[in-house]
């Protein structure tokens, strides 16, 4: 399956913010106990998600953006995106 051009846009704005926010934050490690997310320092990092299954497909790349700055304007650390969208989906566009 060939990704078309249009649709390469919504997963780089994602991997964009995704990179940005990665790189605005301190490195995390598994805790000393296995069970938790933590920083060096070792303080125990909470996710707070929120999930746009189909992102990439229902909201024009304006909207996703918006989408995503709210999300980040609401302390969200997290959000869960669908890749892969079923067998011939149709996106924003109509393609």
């Amino acid at each position: 399956m060939t990704m078309k051009p249009h649709m390469l846009i919504p997963t780089l704005l994602i991997a964009s913010h995704t990179l940005l926010l990665s790189a605005q934050s301190p490195e995390l490690e598994i805790s000393k106990n296995g069970h938790y997310l933590s920083r060096k320092d070792g303080t125990i990092v909470f996710l707070n998600g929120d999930t746009g299954w189909n992102l990439a497909l229902m909201l024009s790349r304006n909207d996703a953006e918006h989408y995503i700055k709210v999300r980040k304007d609401q302390d969200f650390n997290l959000l869960g995106i669908s890749a892969i969208h079923g067998n011939d989906p149709i996106n924003y566009y109509g393609d």
